[in-house]
């Protein structure tokens, strides 16, 4: 169950110019919170929360990572009325089952078609997303037409697969784990001492 208002990673503050990597955030109401600048959020796992990632800061980079099941996939956010993030690089995540894929906030009904269209990919590849429909007729395994969320927002180069796979999470405390491999081993040492010593009893025996 979601926590109430609840953050798993939060970027705010002076927390500018960090990297995180390999995280695997789960049952929050805002999974991960980029709202400062020069970030990088790369080859996490964000799932089952009401918004993946909200990013509203400049110049992030959001890449290799797996956002499932949450209510909002990522969210295109402002820090202030009148301003959006620019310089923005998401691309090479996937996007799997999530109820909107991505969601942004509109201070109006109307677009403002002043400000300039996001792109959600590098200029070259973009993100895979699990209710693209479009095709791959070259083969080059990205979309032959872009993923369009809205006027304003659309990734031009869909990825055809997903570039990962759910995290296996290992059960139980990897501490016991070892001390049961460790055990097992002993155990089989055991055996086998008690089996030779048999043999070698047997062959005395045998020679008497």
């Amino acid at each position: 169950m979601t926590i109430p208002y609840s953050v798993g990673v939060d970027l705010g503050g002076d927390a500018s110019g960090l990297t995180i990597m390999n995280l695997n955030i789960k049952n929050f109401s805002i999974g991960t919170y980029i709202w400062t600048k020069n970030n990088s959020f790369i080859s996490n796992s964000v799932s089952e929360c009401i918004v993946g990632v909200l990013l509203s800061g400049s110049d992030n980079n959001v890449t290799r990572n797996y956002l499932e099941k949450n209510e909002i996939g990522l969210f295109f956010g402002t820090n202030q009325p009148g301003t959006v993030p620019l310089n923005l690089t998401v691309s090479h995540n996937s996007f799997q089952r999530n109820v909107r894929q991505l969601g942004g906030c509109l201070c109006s009904d109307d677009y403002n078609a002043s400000e300039p269209i996001h792109t959600w990919d590098d200029g070259r590849e973009g993100n895979y997303w699990s209710d693209y429909n479009g095709s791959d007729i070259d083969g080059d395994g990205i979309g032959d037409i872009a993923y369009v969320f809205d006027p304003q927002n659309q990734d031009r180069y869909p990825l055809m697969a997903s570039l990962f796979s759910p995290p296996i999470v290992a059960s139980g405390n990897p501490d016991h784990v070892l001390v049961l491999v460790l055990v097992a081993a002993a155990l089989a040492l055991v055996l086998f001492v008690a089996v030779l010593r048999t043999r070698l009893k047997r062959k005395r025996v045998a020679r008497s």
